[in-house]
């Protein structure tokens, strides 16, 4: 009797008890599937950002590549890719015909002076609505609002006719003035 008993056990002892060796083979089998789908999945992704990079890059490409023919090739239809000679001189003609500091440096100057006065208007102006109660604070808020939610294009005409008014059109505050 003993001994059944002891078969018994065993038999049901293995049979509760998992096998240690089928868990580990399982673990592999599923770690393998997952990574054949992560694999197929990098590889689209990769594919479709490697698509979309060139397409956005072929551009600046076939910019450079125009600016290097001469103005007959670059208006040749078929268009041709490749320049038939390269000429470098192109670039050192685009630079002497027009002042290209005094540009970059009215751009600089714009851009701080447009900073600075869109800092200290809206600072102050953001101080006034959060701490100050005044009558039709709401109303001059939501116009406030309204302006910034209207495209910036619709106010150029109105701009340039106050700054040609005041007589500072083709001046750095006619540059500033818009951004004010």
């Amino acid at each position: 009797m003993s001994n059944t008993n002891t078969i018994r056990r065993m038999s049901s002892n293995t049979q509760t008890k998992p096998n240690k060796k089928t868990k580990e083979e399982f673990k592999t089998l599923s770690n393998n599937n997952r990574n054949k789908g992560r694999k197929s999945g990098n590889f689209w992704v990769y594919f479709f950002l490697i698509l979309g990079s060139i397409l956005m890059l072929a551009p600046f490409a076939w910019m450079i590549l125009t600016s290097l023919k001469t103005q007959s090739e670059s208006m040749q239809v078929p268009p041709t890719v490749l320049p038939a000679n390269p000429i470098w001189g192109n670039y050192s003609r685009a630079l002497n015909s027009l002042p290209f500091l005094n540009l970059y440096l009215n751009t600089a100057l714009m851009i701080v002076f447009r900073c600075i006065t869109a800092v200290a208007f809206s600072s102050s102006a953001a101080y006034a609505f959060a701490h100050i109660e005044f009558p039709g604070k709401n109303f001059i808020f939501s116009i406030v609002l309204l302006q910034m939610m209207l495209p910036s294009q619709i106010f150029i005409i109105p701009q340039y006719d106050m700054v040609s008014r005041m007589g500072m059109t083709n001046t750095i505050f006619a540059l500033v003035f818009p951004g004010i």
